[in-house]
């Protein structure tokens, strides 16, 4: 059985920040969480993909139809000084530091993310960047 697109995107997706932590720009990251679940100790910095939504009703116009699907990426880090979750001093990486590199990683090459023959080679971004600091 075929897969749907949507999961043709969430694999590709997963594979290519899979690569990155590997041997890329991401290899600082802990943990790739597919679903929120319990984080173990010391596994961050780390990313958690989720479903946004089912996808939305295909639009259909004489020459194609596009059919989208959204995929919340959330960026986790843990920082002892608060001045430093945002855009922190190397070795450390700030929530900033960490959007910008999975933003590069998901926008280089876009066409390259094995879905061309899917007519998928689009990647857009919502950034919304939200901060929690607590102090115990």
């Amino acid at each position: 059985m075929a897969q749907r697109i949507e999961e043709l995107i969430w694999t590709a997706i997963k594979d290519r920040l899979d690569t990155a932590k590997a041997s890329g720009s991401l290899t600082y990251l802990k943990n790739i969480f597919e679903g929120f679940q319990p984080i173990p100790e010391g596994g961050l910095p780390a990313l958690v993909m989720e479903p946004a939504s089912d996808s939305e009703q295909p639009h259909t116009s004489s020459f194609r139809v596009r059919l989208t699907d959204r995929i919340d990426i959330h960026c986790i880090t843990e920082h002892v000084n608060p001045e430093d979750a945002i855009i922190a001093t190397d070795p450390a990486k700030g929530i900033k530091d960490l959007v910008g590199d999975v933003k590069n990683v998901l926008n280089t090459e876009p066409k390259k993310l094995g879905l061309a023959a899917s007519g998928v080679v689009w990647v857009r971004f919502r950034d919304v960047t939200d901060t929690l600091i607590e102090q115990t």
